[in-house]
């Protein structure tokens, strides 16, 4: 796959497209760093932050005409169908998001969203798990898109600087 995606791939990448969860994907990344054999950094995708390798330059020759030829052809892992996901999937994740928060900012009388009732929105979309719903939120917050409300616990509002 490191071949196929030239050098660098993420973590979520790996998980949809080999048969294992995430934390078994990080699992192997963290392994594959440690034998230094890739550099393992966090790198922001959309408006996800995530895990990415990337191959060491000393294994550059693996992408040098001669191991093009000696492979033949040879691919392990069919990845075609995964290699525009990603990028497309936080982006939805970022319409479901703002749709969401919209909606709650709408019935609320202060225009402020409780991080609550925003989380249990996103899951109930279907496309967010707990953790990203949480992860999400921090994310839209890092990039300023919302605002904590100063003086109010888990209380959001939209960011009127964007």
């Amino acid at each position: 796959m490191l071949l196929h995606k030239k050098g660098s791939i993420t973590l979520s990448t790996i998980a949809k497209a080999l048969p294992m969860s995430k934390s078994t994907a990080l699992k192997t990344m963290t392994t594959l760093d440690a034998l230094n054999v890739v550099e393992m950094d966090e790198v922001l995708v959309g408006v996800y932050s995530t895990k990415q390798i990337t191959l060491r330059e000393e294994f550059n020759w693996l992408f040098s005409e001669e191991f093009y030829k000696l492979r033949q052809g040879f691919n392990p892992v069919d990845t075609s169908e995964y290699d525009a996901v990603e990028e497309v999937e936080d982006n939805d994740k970022k319409t479901i998001f703002i749709k969401c928060f919209q909606e709650l900012e709408e019935n609320s009388q202060d225009r402020t969203v409780s991080g609550n009732d925003l989380r249990w929105k996103l899951i109930s979309t279907g496309k967010f798990y707990q953790s990203d719903a949480l992860h999400f939120v921090q994310e839209m917050m890092k990039v300023g898109e919302i605002q904590v409300v100063p003086d109010r616990f888990d209380v959001y509002r939209r960011n009127e600087q964007v």
